[in-house]
């Protein structure tokens, strides 16, 4: 087996089309079908099935893939881990999820830096269910999470209050707060699909609440605006860090509600771990725990600057 089929496996599934692959890494697509076939082979199983589409994963490909990227990525950080040993630091991997408050986290680095300078952080974005499965397989050492994991240690850091982002012609747009029930009038952009961990609560409040509210489920990226505005929706239900980085110009208002808990209807974030939990990730952990997050400016609606033109 060579690393070159593993990158090949890799970026493969990743774009779900061999020929796409092949041009990515800058390779024929007859050599890359030749050595995706040679892994199969070795493998002892079908790792992708073709379609009028392109090419999809096979269960054995699935779990195939979930430790070739983790091999591929050791590799890749091995050279920045020596040259961080060879000057005395300690890397610990932290997953983080979208709409992690920047200014909460970029506190813990700065006090990280000052307190502990030979520890560095090696940061991966992913959703909570992608966190989950990369801190089962070892290939982070810290996940923060919108959901407790009982499969590891966790902890609660912060709340993040929900919200309605609409645009400023929206009559909701100079209200101090807003409920649920608002939800029924139109479409309304929130995160990820059914089943997903990260943000299933907030619609299985809605339903509690007996309000009947038109989803649109989307996984919230920089391209939200775009989004929106080829949607036609009425507005989106997130919290006030991600409206106010990739909704620009719209409002945000605070939803007063309480979830099926009966707990302000919030975001969650948790820091979950495994052992053998390293005295450098304990040190990390300990620095987010303590590190103070601005609930009031969270819960503070927003509007944004009008311009004004002389």
């Amino acid at each position: 087996m060579e690393l070159r089929q593993l990158r090949y496996f890799v970026r493969t599934a990743e774009l779900e089309s061999i020929t796409k692959a092949a041009e990515s890494l800058h390779t024929s697509q007859p050599s890359m079908s030749r050595q995706l076939a040679a892994l199969s082979r070795e493998v002892g199983a079908a790792l992708l099935q073709r379609s009028s589409t392109g090419v999809s994963l096979t269960s054995a490909g699935r779990e195939f893939w979930h430790g070739a990227e983790a091999i591929l990525r050791l590799i890749d950080e091995l050279p920045g881990r020596a040259r961080q040993a060879a000057v005395g630091t300690v890397s610990v991997r932290v997953g983080i999820p979208s709409g992690l408050p920047k200014a909460w986290f970029a506190d813990a680095i700065d006090q990280l830096k000052v307190a502990e300078p030979h520890i560095a952080l090696a940061l991966t974005e992913a959703t909570t269910d992608r966190q989950r499965l990369q801190l089962q397989h070892g290939e982070l050492d810290i996940a923060l999470i919108h959901v407790p994991a009982p499969e590891a240690a966790h902890r609660e850091l912060l709340t993040q209050p929900y919200g309605v982002a609409v645009p400023p012609s929206s009559p909701l747009a100079t209200a101090d707060s807003v409920t649920l029930d608002v939800l029924s009038d139109g479409r309304w952009l929130t995160h990820s699909a059914p089943g997903r961990a990260d943000d299933t609560h907030l619609r299985e409040t809605a339903d509690a609440h007996g309000i009947t509210v038109d989803w649109e489920l989307y996984s919230f990226t920089e391209s939200l605006a775009l989004v929106a505005a080829a949607t036609d929706v009425a507005g989106a239900v997130l919290t006030r860090e991600s409206s106010v980085s990739r909704l620009r110009g719209w409002a945000w208002i605070p939803l007063r509600d309480m979830d099926i808990s009966g707990r302000r209807l919030a975001v969650r974030t948790w820091a979950a771990w495994r052992s053998p939990f390293s005295p450098a990730a304990q040190v990390v952990l300990r620095t987010l725990s303590k590190t103070v997050f601005d609930q009031s400016d969270a819960d503070r609606p927003y509007r944004p600057a009008t311009r004004t033109h002389l």
